[in-house]
């Protein structure tokens, strides 16, 4: 038997509500404490059993890094008043090196 509502037919719960906030149910320090641990059990392994191929993965780790600090470091380009751009393209020469 289903119970119908006001807005329509067979109303559905919302799941995930979980009782947070707008942004999400909040983790408890535990759900914390659980996750380090797994994450630290998961490096060691790959550590002690799979070195040669951790080793070989650091150039591809290291691109990947790069790529992504170089789009995510920049805080974008222009907008929000940021520093202005890149080699003061669009100001006005100055009058020379200022050697005070």
């Amino acid at each position: 038997m289903t119970s119908s509502s006001p807005h329509g037919e067979g109303s559905v719960a919302h799941q995930g509500d979980g009782g947070g906030s707008a942004g999400g149910p909040r983790r408890s320090p535990a759900m914390w404490a659980v996750l380090a641990l797994a994450v630290a059990g998961i490096l060691i392994y790959l550590v002690v059993d799979h070195w040669p191929h951790v080793l070989a993965a650091l150039p591809y780790v290291g691109i990947v890094a790069l790529v992504a600090m170089h789009l995510f470091g920049h805080g974008g380009h222009g907008g929000q008043g940021g520093h202005g751009g890149h080699g003061g393209h669009g100001r006005a020469p100055a009058d020379g090196p200022d050697r005070t």
